[in-house]
């Protein structure tokens, strides 16, 4: 009777020991989490932060321009003020959204999930900051065909060429970070991590 209740005790002083370890384990992860969701909504923040201060930048230079510019030059400064008003739209709200959202708690599901949406988004804007510099191109070779529109044609598409080419840069400068801070940060906690259909569970390496 004292052998069986001495093994009895026994497994019940492992288990309580396991559960103490899972419980300390899933804290730590959950802790690497909660940083990386932080300094995946830092670096967008980052991102509106440049993107609005190349806005308002635009919106000053081109704006104080249009003042004593004719011609080509004065359509190029038109769409620079014009384009970076709503850049400056976007990138007010999009800083103070990050900033709400930096000490958001997601389990690993959910950030894998933001994750992707982040990466998707950058390849979308991408995509997009493309096309505005092949908009531009081709609004500029309008203007040596229609020579009455030849100064808007070309003031616009090279604004749009221009525009097109700093969000292409800062697209793939963010998105490169992005890529580097999950290789670096998430990828060794979902190494830890696995996920079946019914949850997430956690691995423990015993040596």
């Amino acid at each position: 009777m004292g052998l069986i209740t001495f093994y009895h005790n026994k497994r019940i002083l492992f288990l309580f020991i396991g559960v103490i370890l899972c419980s300390n384990a899933f804290s730590q992860n959950q802790a690497a989490l909660d940083s990386f969701n932080y300094e995946r909504e830092k670096i967008g923040s980052n991102s509106m932060f440049v993107l609005g201060g190349w806005s308002v930048a635009n919106i000053i230079v081109s704006g104080a321009a249009l003042t004593d510019t004719k011609g080509e030059a004065y359509y190029f400064h038109e769409m620079n003020v014009l384009w970076n008003l709503i850049n400056l739209g976007i990138a007010i709200p999009g800083y103070l959204g990050t900033i709400k959202r930096r000490n958001n708690i997601l389990n690993p599901s959910e950030t894998i999930k933001k994750q992707m949406a982040t990466e998707k988004l950058y390849l979308i804007n991408g995509i997009m900051d493309v096309s505005y510099i092949f908009m531009g191109y081709y609004c500029y070779t309008l203007g040596d065909k229609y020579p009455l529109g030849a100064n808007m044609l070309h003031g616009f598409g090279h604004s749009f060429m221009m525009q097109g080419t700093f969000l292409l840069i800062n697209d793939i400068l963010i998105a490169m970070i992005h890529g580097g801070h999950y290789k670096k940060k998430l990828a060794p906690i979902l190494e830890k991590l696995t996920f079946s259909g019914n949850g997430v569970g956690l691995v423990i390496p015993i040596k």
